[in-house]
């Protein structure tokens, strides 16, 4: 039971998103009901951390830097490659192409406009704080395997997302979930770790 708590935690963050707008098709909600599902599933799987031993500095590192560089990849493949609209489940989820030029979910959400390197700024010191917060509370409360996936998804999010403001100046954005929004790998990282943080 502990296990299925976990996941449902774990994908809880897609809840959040008909905050947005209500959901008015079946589409829609078919979307957000089958990532929700993915994510649940993927929680499930991975709480089977939960109390094992944590990672080493090192690994958490090396994880890091290698689901960082999976997302900026994943967006080299999209400029080289996707042209038009790829549809991947009918009226669910799709691959477009949106270059979001707002550096972030909050600037765009609500059409605030910040610079490049003002942005890119604030995300350094940003991800330096939350990594001394975490650091900190994982300390003082102890840290498992479980843990250390929430602090390896978190970061790789947020340096994927520096390595966008300041490589490309925006963001590239390229899977659509119907009637909802647009996100990239990095989004997934980041809302995944709310779940196992």
């Amino acid at each position: 039971m502990n296990r299925v708590l976990h996941a449902l935690v774990f994908s809880i963050a897609w809840l959040v998103f008909p905050l947005y707008g209500s959901i008015s098709t079946i589409q829609q909600a078919f979307a957000l009901g089958g990532a929700f599902f993915v994510t649940w599933l993927l929680g499930y799987a991975l709480a089977g951390l939960h109390g094992k031993k944590a990672f080493s500095s090192m690994k958490v590192f090396a994880w890091i830097m290698f689901l960082a560089a999976v997302d900026q990849i994943s967006k080299l493949l999209v400029r080289a490659f996707l042209t038009e609209e790829q549809v991947i489940i009918p009226y669910g989820v799709s691959l477009q192409r949106l270059d979001n030029v707002h550096h972030s979910a909050v600037t765009s959400f609500f059409h605030l406009s910040v610079s490049r390197w003002g942005m890119g700024a604030f995300k350094v010191i940003a991800l330096i704080l939350l990594w001394f917060v975490i650091s900190k509370t994982f300390e003082e409360s102890g840290e498992d395997a479980y843990s250390s996936l929430g602090k390896i998804l978190l970061f790789s999010g947020g340096l994927a997302s520096i390595l966008d403001t300041f490589l490309w100046g925006y963001t590239l954005d390229f899977v659509y979930l119907y009637g909802f929004f647009t996100m990239d790998i990095k989004d997934l990282y980041i809302s995944l770790s709310v779940g196992a943080i």
